[in-house]
């Protein structure tokens, strides 16, 4: 029989971070294809911050807060912890996983970029307000025709495409969640600050000072982005499909600003214009018709047909009701 002596040792338990620590954290977040990578790059320009590859969990992390703190208001699991202990749980583990990078780095600031991070502002503003968001938006009309191009190359590497990028339908609805969630942060906290991927394509330097000035790092009077060396992850399937040349290197492409006029289908952009949701953040910078037309309800029968011929029995119902109508 082993005997197993534990002890504790205040000083192997780690320290749990001060507001001033949790304040060093930026998530970028927005619709994917928004530029959020482009916002990563230019972030990680700068000495004093380290921005690298996708982190993915941190919409997980928070998914997982809401839930136990809406069992722990039921007074489901009330016995074990209040609220204020969860909260302080979630606050020490997101500084758990990530602050070990920032001093690794040795950096005062850490970066973390993975675009469904937008969905998990709100709760990173109840559970850890003092971190910054930094919201990326784009024209909904780009955003989703890249979508699509992602979806195109899915097809051609696996037969199929799947998820968000699968149709315009598909990818409207979940740009719009994303526009959504991010619109709501960013019209009531101080701690997020909205770019667009326009004006970076247009001045990046002018932008990059924008955000280092938001988080509170120096501003920079040059910005070297073709020889950054920007760090991606090295499981190179998980974004395979997702990078074009020049996302991850060299400098900034500009043309891709409003190409989704040349490369999508008029039903597709109208469907696109009618469905995006409307909000000051995105009228006030692409003002484009919202109403429905024929082409765009055209581009509804297309996309549900196509899903039909794929997996027939759960769109047959809606598709004969969408006929009717």
């Amino acid at each position: 029989m082993v005997e197993i002596n534990i002890t504790a040792n205040v000083n192997h338990v780690a320290r749990a971070p001060s507001a001033y620590d949790l304040s060093r954290l930026v998530f970028v977040g927005g619709s994917p294809r928004s530029g959020t990578t482009l916002a990563q790059r230019i972030l990680d320009c700068h000495k004093d911050i380290y921005g690298g590859p996708e982190f993915d969990f941190v919409p997980s992390v928070m998914d997982l807060f809401q839930t136990m703190r809406t069992s722990v208001r039921s007074g489901r699991i009330d016995s074990f912890l209040d609220e204020a202990n969860l909260v302080k749980t979630f606050r020490n583990l997101l500084g758990a996983l990530l602050l070990p990078k920032l001093q690794e780095k040795g950096v005062s600031f850490l970066s973390e970029k993975t675009p469904s991070n937008v969905l998990a502002f709100g709760l990173l503003e109840e559970c850890v307000p003092e971190c910054k968001k930094i919201l990326v938006l784009r024209d909904p009309r780009d955003v989703v025709n890249s979508m699509l191009e992602v979806g195109q190359r899915q097809k051609r590497r696996e037969g199929r495409a799947s998820g968000f990028v699968r149709d315009t339908l598909a990818a409207v609805e979940y740009m719009n969640q994303c526009l959504r969630a991010g619109t709501a942060v960013a019209e009531t906290s101080l701690n997020c600050l909205v770019i667009y991927y326009e004006d970076m394509v247009c001045d990046p330097l002018a932008v990059g000072n924008r955000m280092y000035r938001f988080i509170g790092a120096s501003q920079m009077d040059t910005l070297d982005l073709e020889n950054e060396q920007f760090e991606a992850a090295r499981n190179k399937e998980s974004w395979v499909d997702w990078s074009t040349p020049g996302t991850t290197s060299g400098g900034v492409r500009n043309d891709r600003v409003g190409v989704a006029k040349r490369c999508l289908k008029k039903s597709d952009l109208d469907y696109i214009c009618a469905r995006t949701i409307s909000h000051p953040l995105l009228s006030d910078r692409y003002p484009v018709p919202q109403k429905r037309t024929v082409a765009a309800r055209w581009c509804v029968a297309r996309c549900l047909a196509s899903r039909f011929r794929e997996n027939p029995s759960p769109l047959r119902d809606r598709f004969v009701r969408f006929l009717a109508e």
